[in-house]
């Protein structure tokens, strides 16, 4: 799951497997006579960007708004809606705020045509030790309205020190799929687990010096996409840089899509062309 809101948050999500079952978040349930829309809902770690075109209104919070935890996506549809804008929005208004939660977008009417596409923010109240949860309502229309709710959760670290030692010791490099918003190269806060163990592997073999190498799809203009590389690869060392590693043992590199490992005419063979390699150098 990895590029938000596109028009709709939910449908940007990677979409859950289309045989799992899905149930509503048990902090809100959905409206009576609106089914899950499967192919655009999910669930799982993740970040939730808020730019001032994507919320109704206007935000005190200085944007933009960057939520990141656990994040339930559910999109409803309905064929035969009861309902209008106006009345999906006070339903979930009325509840939250019964739950305690604060509005955080401002400066937008109260009627059917204007609550409608733009994301309604609420802020539940913080449990203890934790950052509170966020509640994103989008009404497009009355046949559809998506519902996510962002709770505080830590990520699991799946990137291990020993898998890396492991790869370049039998084969020179080892492949990480670090993600960067879509023609940027600025690293997500997702990307720090994979940050910390290059560092750590670094730590451990004071001898071991690395290319960090950039690879892209081939979506897109070539020269393009070589300096994107190009720059997230920079971007991932000067990360590991600023974990107190020496920049004398790093190099980058970017590629572009000059080296696929994978079929670009499909997806999946292009989502495994997006990656970083780490390259061991004499």
């Amino acid at each position: 799951m990895r590029h938000f809101f596109a028009v709709v948050l939910a449908f940007v999500f990677i979409a859950a497997a289309q045989a799992a079952v899905l149930a509503d978040h048990p902090l809100l349930p959905r409206l009576p006579g609106y089914d899950i829309h499967e192919s655009g809902s999910s669930d799982g770690f993740d970040t939730v960007t808020l730019q001032d075109f994507k919320v109704k209104g206007k935000v005190e919070a200085k944007l933009p708004l960057v939520l990141q935890g656990r994040v339930t996506a559910r999109a409803y549809t309905t064929s035969a809606p009861t309902r209008s804008n106006l009345q999906i929005y006070q339903n979930y208004e009325t509840a939250l705020l019964k739950a305690g939660a604060v509005q955080l977008n401002k400066g937008f009417t109260r009627s059917a045509d204007e609550v409608r596409l733009g994301h309604h923010i609420f802020r539940l109240p913080a449990k203890a030790g934790q950052a509170p949860s966020h509640v994103l309502l989008y009404i497009n229309s009355p046949q559809l309205y998506v519902l996510t709710v962002v709770e505080p959760a830590a990520m699991t670290q799946e990137i291990q020190v020993g898998e890396l030692q492991d790869q370049l010791k039998s084969t020179g490099w080892a492949t990480l799929y670090i993600e960067f918003d879509t023609g940027k190269a600025e690293l997500r806060p997702e990307s720090q687990g994979a940050i910390n163990a290059i560092s750590e592997l670094l730590k451990q073999d004071p001898k071991l010096r690395i290319s960090v190498d950039g690879h892209t799809d081939n979506v897109g203009d070539a020269a393009g996409n070589r300096k994107l590389s190009l720059a997230r690869a920079q971007a991932v060392m000067a990360a590991v840089v600023a974990q107190g590693i020496p920049a004398a043992r790093l190099s980058a590199k970017g590629f572009g899509p000059d080296v696929p490992i994978a079929d670009n005419r499909r997806e999946d063979g292009r989502a495994k062309n997006r990656r970083v390699e780490l390259m061991r150098q004499p």
